[in-house]
């Protein structure tokens, strides 16, 4: 039976003498933020020997970003010459020729993590940051601002609840991925050949800083499951002090959240050392540092209207969306 690649292959099958190329996603624009690696996914969509079976011409490759994908652009110059080439048989060669062969092992354990969990992330980073568009996590407390009431809890949001969950699941994984790959690189460092050190920095600062991200986002979401259950369960006849105490710990983990990304951002800006971070950059300042401060202080404002305090703090949310209606014209 064929697979689903072997079709997807096929497409390019039956032109005749046409000559045809094949554009693969040097990076994917829904996972802006992290450095990915696509070999194993190169290699299981049968890109390499497929385009060899059915006549293809050769590879043009779409990126949105240079500097941070050049292990997938020479894994598919390297295959149009080897279309059998493996990714571990790649990496094996990108590994000692760039880092040295003394680090070679350790480099390679570290590429060989990174792929799981860009495979483990769907290949699309399952939404975590993408190119275009305001992120969920933030999105959803604009949401819960425009609410013609967003004191008693917010409305119509279900599906973003409901996909927490799993959200929390992928991106604590993720993580948790990223910093076994971290001990790797941090076990290479003293064995990698002197002129590959800039290297190895700039791999070091892009994977503590997508770890991070993720940290963030997953306190981002468990803000909003402790928002949700604490309005559920006060619906269901639960103590009004009980509603108040579970409201703060909401709030503390968007606290956490808008640390979190903060800090993220500085770590990313670490190491630049090619304008095509700079739109990352740009976005992480917009979302984890200004979007993840907006969202604070609008739950905050929710949490004091529970407390009895003054819960008319302006948020500027037209930081992010234009022509944005003001707090104090919806009292």
């Amino acid at each position: 039976m064929a697979t689903q690649a072997t079709w997807r292959m096929q497409y390019f099958g039956g032109m005749g003498e046409r000559e045809r190329t094949i554009v693969p996603r040097i990076d994917d624009d829904s996972d802006m933020f992290g450095m990915q690696f696509n070999q194993t996914l190169y290699y299981k969509d049968r890109v390499l020997e497929g385009s060899l079976e059915y006549g293809v011409s050769g590879f043009a490759g779409q990126t949105n970003r240079i500097r941070g994908t050049e292990q997938n652009t020479r894994y598919l110059a390297e295959g149009a010459w080897k279309p059998s080439l493996t990714p571990e048989e790649f990496y094996a060669g990108y590994a000692r020729r760039i880092f040295g062969e003394a680090a070679q092992q350790e480099m390679q354990a570290a590429f060989r993590i990174l792929e799981q969990n860009e495979e483990y992330l769907g290949w699309t980073g399952k939404g975590n940051f993408g190119c275009c568009g305001v992120i969920p996590e933030v999105a959803m407390a604009n949401r819960i601002y425009r609410q013609p009431n967003p004191f008693d809890g917010p409305t119509d949001w279900e599906p973003f609840v409901q996909q927490s969950q799993q959200r929390i699941e992928y991106f604590t994984r993720g993580a948790e991925l990223l910093r076994k790959a971290l001990r790797h690189l941090d076990a290479a460092s003293p064995k990698v050949s002197d002129g590959a050190r800039e290297e190895l920095n700039y791999l070091r600062s892009k994977t503590e800083s997508y770890a991070l991200l993720l940290d963030t986002l997953v306190k981002a979401r468990k803000g909003y499951l402790g928002l949700e259950e604490a309005f559920r369960l006060y619906r269901a006849n639960a103590e009004r002090a009980d509603l108040v105490r579970r409201l703060d710990a909401s709030l503390a983990m968007f606290v956490e959240a808008r640390e979190t990304g903060r800090l993220t951002t500085e770590t990313f800006a670490l190491v630049i050392d090619h304008p095509s971070d700079l739109g990352v950059l740009y976005r992480a300042n917009l979302f984890l540092v200004t979007g993840l401060e907006l969202v604070e202080q609008t739950i905050r404002n929710i949490v004091n209207y529970h407390h009895g305090r003054d819960y008319t703090q302006l948020v500027a949310w037209d930081k992010i969306y234009r022509e944005f209606p003001q707090f104090s014209s919806r009292r």
